[in-house]
């Protein structure tokens, strides 16, 4: 464990990726008096200490530690109190640029309180114009122990066969929600960018991990767009109304 010579670097990191802003003067001189080292030094725990992290002396493990990615560049930066895990950043390599993917903030039981996760998908079959890009396919996030937003995202680029096999678009919006009965689906509206889409489904029984087994109410949107040159404009728009959405192009 070394002392943290470019400790000024990490606080550009967290200010500039965190979702709260700017850090306090206080948390930054929190954070000079913590140690950074490499994760992988660091013991996991096992039976009743699983998910907590402790020094080589067997201490519960106090400070920050990363974990850098072939460039060289740091991917994840996680937190610990007395061994506890509180909180963690991790970012992925899309085009040569990092990307958060999650931020969360946890409890001493391991529980999300706040951040996001998301996830990217694309690339593959979803070239527009012949530009390779990728987008959030899904998002989760949670506010005072709470889940808030869940939503999938998915656009597939179709062959218009009564159209010279033209590329044409069709995007999928879904809303998770748990706790649904209260709410009139035909009164939920999609994003503005969305307004001429269909709601073509309502339910669905899945948990967070794709697995089918809660009962669920999942709003579905479909969205069909046959001219490419509008395809970026309704991904800007997506970026400026769902929460953490983001559009990259290679």
């Amino acid at each position: 464990m070394k002392k943290l010579t470019y400790l000024f670097i990490a606080i550009a990191f967290f200010s500039i990726i965190s979702c709260s802003g700017e850090k306090s003067k206080e948390e930054i001189e929190q954070t000079q008096e913590q140690k950074i080292c490499d994760c992988d030094t660091l013991t996991k725990g096992e039976g009743k200490f699983k998910g907590n992290l402790f020094t080589s002396d067997q201490q519960p493990f106090t400070g920050i530690c990363q974990t850098k990615d072939k460039y060289d560049s740091v991917i994840s930066i996680k937190t610990y109190d007395k061994g506890f895990k509180m909180s963690h950043i991790k970012r992925k390599r899309i085009y040569g640029n990092y990307y958060i993917i999650k931020d969360l903030k946890y409890d001493v039981d391991g529980n999300r309180v706040s951040g996001y996760t998301r996830k990217f998908s694309g690339d593959y079959d979803s070239e527009i114009n012949g530009i390779k890009n990728i987008s959030v396919s899904e998002v989760q996030s949670y506010e005072n122990s709470r889940e808030k937003d869940w939503y999938e995202f998915t656009y597939t680029k179709m062959k218009d066969f009564e159209n010279n096999d033209k590329d044409y678009f069709f995007m999928d919006l879904t809303l998770i929600k748990r706790n649904f009965e209260n709410v009139d689906i035909s009164k939920l509206t999609p994003p503005k960018c969305f307004s001429k889409s269909e709601i073509i489904d309502t339910k669905g029984t899945r948990n967070m991990f794709g697995e089918y087994e809660e009962e669920l109410i999942t709003p579905r949107w479909r969205y069909e767009e046959k001219n490419l040159n509008n395809i970026e404009n309704i991904m800007n728009s997506l970026k400026q109304e769902l929460p953490y959405f983001d559009f990259i192009k290679q």
